[in-house]
């Protein structure tokens, strides 16, 4: 009868083992099996993509604001005789999820330059004679995290839209009788594109 009951207990003693083996096994192989599958990373496209300036050019002959964000823009303005203001803000220089194109639009009577990024600039734009120049950027048509607007003002005497996403902008426009009249899209602020080495800053 004892060595019945010994060789029961082994028996139950190598069961044990073998079922704890087993378990630590399968829990090891749980592990490296959770371990080789990490964790999404965020997508960061938007906060890689190059942002290009978008510089505000002023002729005192024209009474006209340009901005532009292309080096097409830039060249035509100093050829034309304009000097450079400031920087207005940060766009994209391709197209991204969730942007819009921002066009530039001449008026070769009223001399004007036209920038905007919203179906009702366009239309009125080529309503009153306004033929489009060419695509400056990509913005947001509606505001994202570290954006700011970017408001259209227009002065009558002038004839002059004057696009502008900057405190100084707007102070300026209010103090020589423009009159605000929409925002045309969301930019990201001038800082932004101003500490990044960018050949057309470097040229300014």
């Amino acid at each position: 009868m004892n060595s019945i009951l010994t060789r029961f207990s082994t028996s139950i003693v190598s069961a044990g083992l073998l079922f704890s083996f087993v378990a630590c096994s399968n829990s090891s192989t749980l592990s490296k099996t959770t371990n080789n599958n990490p964790s999404p990373t965020p997508d960061t496209t938007l906060a890689q993509t190059t942002l290009e300036p978008l510089l505000l050019y002023w002729s005192v002959a024209r009474q006209d604001n340009l901005s532009t964000a292309t080096s097409v823009g830039e060249y035509s303005a100093k050829d034309a005789g304009y000097v450079f203001a400031r920087v207005e803000g940060c766009v994209f220089p391709t197209q991204q999820p969730g942007t819009v194109p921002l066009k530039l639009y001449w008026h070769p009577q009223r001399e004007d330059n036209f920038t905007t990024a919203t179906p009702l600039g366009e239309q009125t734009a080529t309503d009153v004679g306004y033929v489009l120049a060419r695509v400056e950027g990509y913005v947001f048509p509606t505001q994202k995290p570290g954006t700011v607007p970017l408001k259209l003002y227009w002065h009558p005497d002038r004839e002059d839209n004057f696009t502008t996403a900057t405190p100084l902008g707007e102070q300026t426009a209010a103090d020589v009788g423009y009159v605000f009249a929409r925002v045309e899209g969301y930019v990201f602020p001038a800082s932004q594109c101003e500490k990044t080495s960018n050949p057309r800053l470097e040229r300014i």
